[in-house]
């Protein structure tokens, strides 16, 4: 092409930054982070038990122009998600909720699952949870994972509600209050 490369020497002697370059083949550098995406529930459902949510997902972007993404981004199937390339990824997931009805709950959370078969099977993978002490208090809960897609046409993530009695999942398409984040952070 028509761009140009510059390497450039530490500005004094005891500074020394060492490149080992392969013997063959091609290299390729990256600019940092190549992919961002984020995915919102649009619409706010009741849970009693545990529940994949397999529905109303949608691009956070999508919620408004002062949102915005890098890279090729995820895509969804009926709650699953398909990494675009190999890489490893922080996956962070956000929930909100309330208790809905009397009485507290021991717990209300969100959790992924993880599958490195097509989604043959998955794995729980990560966890978070929230009490509630009586029928209309409000909960949240985040989960931080990072993951090693080493194949993408075979890893896949998904998400999963849990309550230990009838709570309400707060969902909309512009204010997040449940999704997640996909952050491409760099080669497997």
């Amino acid at each position: 092409g028509g761009g140009t490369f510059e390497l450039k020497a530490p500005s004094s002697s005891g500074n020394t930054r060492v490149i080992t370059l392969p013997d063959t083949g091609n290299i390729t550098l990256s600019d940092g982070i190549t992919m961002i995406d984020s995915w919102v529930v649009t619409a706010s459902f009741d849970v009693n038990g545990s529940l994949d949510i397999t529905a109303n997902w949608a691009k956070h972007s999508a919620g408004g122009s002062q949102f915005g993404n890098i890279g090729t981004g995820m895509t969804e199937s009926s709650g699953v998600f398909t990494f675009p390339t190999t890489g490893i990824y922080m996956v962070h997931s956000t929930m909100s909720g309330r208790a809905d009805g009397t009485g507290g709950r021991s717990y209300i959370g969100m959790r992924h699952y993880y599958s490195t078969n097509s989604g043959s099977g998955f794995t729980n993978t990560a966890s978070g949870y929230s009490s509630a002490s009586s029928g209309t208090d409000h909960v949240v809960g985040s989960q931080t994972v990072f993951y090693d897609v080493s194949d993408a046409s075979t890893h896949r993530i998904k998400f999963n509600v849990e309550a230990s009695a009838s709570s309400k999942y707060f969902g909309n398409a512009t204010n997040k209050n449940m999704g997640a984040v996909f952050i491409r952070l760099g080669d497997t």
